[in-house]
């Protein structure tokens, strides 16, 4: 299948191969096996499909030739209003079938500006098939766009590749605890991470000698960890670091940590949830999200009750059979997401779009 997809930024093309050339690099580098890896990023829908597919960005000029021989474009649903009107452009010059994949939809209505509701309705109701980041939303974008084959599309998590990276029990610092990106504390993009910190403070009364790991993507993020760390009377018992990429020495950091606990609230997918489920990270997470309840079900709570977290990860740190049960049970659970189950699910509903481009039943 010939495929298309566009990403919600510029210089699109460079950013997807600078990527791909990285973590190559590292592989070749680390003596790691050159077998491709899929990355857990939106963009590898397209590589699932076709081995040579269209990348294409909101902020770039269209190659209006080379979308000629495309069936499928691939495109994200996000809250501005550039995703939504270059995807109709295209749609509407070549005809090609499109399948939408929306990000997380509170944050969506969140930043939605009002005036660009109709078009984003538009462009919405244009497609024909909607591959669900999470499959709690599957309901809410069937009603949205009943003409739509709506369907569960999580990120493609390459496990085979991740579980290179598992560090040996032997070698994990039973001290390390990993409490994932801070992203924002305040304002309309947080998802509440100050919650972690919160359980975080509770567990070091218990056990002083604990060190925390955070990491943040700009200076903007680690200014605000870093505030609300010194608030929280946490300054120096939490490593803030910025986020490594490749994400192999994101692996490769935190492979050692003990055990993890992150309380965001949010419709979001939970990729922190899905990496330590490969390299064998127990986690501690809130239960609003259908990723971490799947891969953790036993150490799930609600994002706010941060007793019960703190009990929960302090019962990781001292009871080995029931941290062995939450590892074995999430390494079992994240064979869902795993690539060829990706594959399965992208190529069933990427040829349903096709058929409901082409008029013949689905």
């Amino acid at each position: 299948m010939k495929v298309a997809i566009l990403l919600n930024r510029s210089h699109s093309l460079l950013r997807a191969v600078g990527k791909r050339i990285l973590t190559t690099a590292f592989q070749a580098a680390s003596l790691k096996s050159l077998k491709r890896f899929v990355l857990p990023e939106y963009y590898s829908f397209a590589g699932l499909l076709d081995p040579a597919p269209l990348i294409l960005g909101t902020g770039d000029p269209i190659d209006w030739a080379a979308l000629k021989d495309r069936e499928l474009l691939i495109w994200e649903w996000g809250w501005t209003a550039t995703p939504a009107r270059t995807m109709l452009e295209i749609k509407n010059r070549t005809g090609i079938a499109a399948l939408m994949f929306p990000g997380p939809l509170d944050r969506f209505w969140r930043e939605l500006k009002p005036e660009d509701l109709e078009l984003q309705f538009e462009a919405a109701q244009a497609c024909e098939a909607i591959g669900a980041m999470l499959e709690d939303t599957v309901s809410f974008y069937k009603t949205l766009v009943p003409t739509a084959h709506v369907f569960h599309l999580p990120v493609p998590i390459d496990t085979e590749a991740l579980r290179d990276f598992a560090a040996p029990t032997a070698q994990r610092d039973r001290k390390r605890i990993l409490l994932t990106a801070p992203t924002r504390f305040t304002g309309p993009a947080s998802q509440l991470p100050i919650a972690t910190f919160v359980a975080f403070r509770r567990i070091l009364r218990l056990k002083p000698a604990l060190e925390g790991l955070c990491f943040v993507y700009d200076d903007e993020e680690k200014e605000g960890a870093q505030r609300a760390l010194r608030a929280l009377g946490l300054s120096g018992k939490v490593e803030v670091k910025p986020y490594l990429r490749p994400i192999q020495r994101y692996l490769q950091t935190v492979a050692p940590c003990w055990a993890g606990l992150s309380l965001p609230h949010g419709l979001l997918q939970g990729r922190t949830a899905m990496t330590s489920a490969c390299i064998g990270i127990p986690m501690v997470l809130s239960e609003e999200i259908e990723t971490h309840r799947r891969l953790y079900p036993k150490t799930c709570v609600r994002w706010h009750d941060t007793e019960a977290a703190a009990n929960l990860c302090l019962r990781l740190l001292e009871d080995d059979t029931f941290r062995k049960d939450v590892v074995k049970e999430a390494a079992h659970g994240i064979e869902y997401y795993s690539v060829e189950n990706c594959r399965r699910r992208l190529e069933a509903g990427a040829k349903t779009a096709l058929q409901r481009r082409s008029g013949r039943p689905a």
